[in-house]
């Protein structure tokens, strides 16, 4: 059985190891020191939070760990169910040809419009303006 001045000492003990972790720090430059160097700046270090609030966090992150856990296994298990895709085996039997009516839709035949490149049979270019258009008579 634990005595009561034992109990005390070990409670003073985790106090003063807890309050110890309050050391000095010193910005120097980009980077932080326990050791101070030329034109290093200190900085507050202590941990402003109460003991519940420090437990309520490493719960939330103790928690959002296993979760990760959690859906890595069942990440890892959908992927052992699911049956990876496979070549399936070549058919050397020809197939049997489609009719030719549902090969293609026959497309209708253009207008054939007059052009005057028609008219030059030789390899130069001509350019031609286009016709103005003539506007209808309004009734």
């Amino acid at each position: 059985m634990i005595q009561p001045t034992h109990l005390a000492a070990l409670f003073l003990g985790a106090t003063l190891a807890t309050s110890a972790g309050a050391q000095a720090v010193y910005r120097c430059g980009n980077t932080y020191s326990h050791k101070p160097c030329p034109d290093a700046k200190a900085i507050e270090a202590d941990d402003p939070r109460s003991a519940e609030q420090r437990t309520e966090a490493k719960r939330v992150a103790a928690d959002a760990k296993h979760q990760g856990h959690q859906m890595e296994r069942e990440r890892v298990a959908q992927e052992k169910a699911t049956k990876p895709a496979v070549a399936t085996g070549f058919d050397s039997r020809a197939k049997k040809p489609e009719p030719a009516s549902s090969l293609f839709i026959k497309p209708k035949p253009k207008k054939k419009r007059y052009t005057a490149m028609q008219d030059s049979k030789g390899d130069d270019f001509i350019a031609v303006a286009p016709a103005a258009k003539k506007k209808r008579a309004e009734k």
